[in-house]
């Protein structure tokens, strides 16, 4: 109803898909970030990922990254939402609005739940390869190289 004018011209709808793009080309550059950011620590755990590698072959690497990454975005996704719920009232007193979020809703937790699967999957993946890809004895004499 919102969306659309009477005219059914889509001005409103247009808007959303605009944030919409924005909203995903933001999280694209989180994406990327957290990879660099990743594959540069990657380069310090190097060594200790090499002991793992030498007595558990090299998917044991794989996975604590993985893991790891998994956790930091779960725990990122509960902060937001308490910081959303905390602040929707200053908000809402500040826009005019009455906006409500709802957790019992089932929508809210699948978006959020495919949102932290879509961001594993882009940003962990790499790391979690290059990382996997030491060899264990250069890793454990200081003689890595970077791919």
């Amino acid at each position: 109803m919102h969306l659309y004018n009477a005219d059914l011209s889509d001005k409103g709808m247009s808007t959303v898909r605009i944030f919409f793009v924005i909203a995903l080309l933001t999280l694209l550059i989180a994406c990327i970030n957290y990879v660099n950011l990743s594959t540069a620590r990657s380069m310090l755990r190097s060594k200790r990922s090499a002991c793992a590698n030498n007595w558990c072959g090299q998917s044991t690497a794989f996975c604590p990254v993985i893991v790891e990454t998994a956790l930091l975005f779960s725990l990122a996704a509960m902060l937001a939402l308490v910081l959303v719920y905390v602040f929707m009232p200053a908000f809402n007193q500040l826009a005019g609005k009455q906006l409500v979020l709802n957790l019992a809703d089932y929508h809210i937790w699948l978006i959020l739940l495919t949102t932290i699967i879509g961001t594993l999957a882009a940003s962990s993946i790499y790391p979690a390869l290059l990382l996997s890809s030491f060899e264990p004895l250069a890793a454990l004499k200081g003689r890595y190289q970077r791919v």
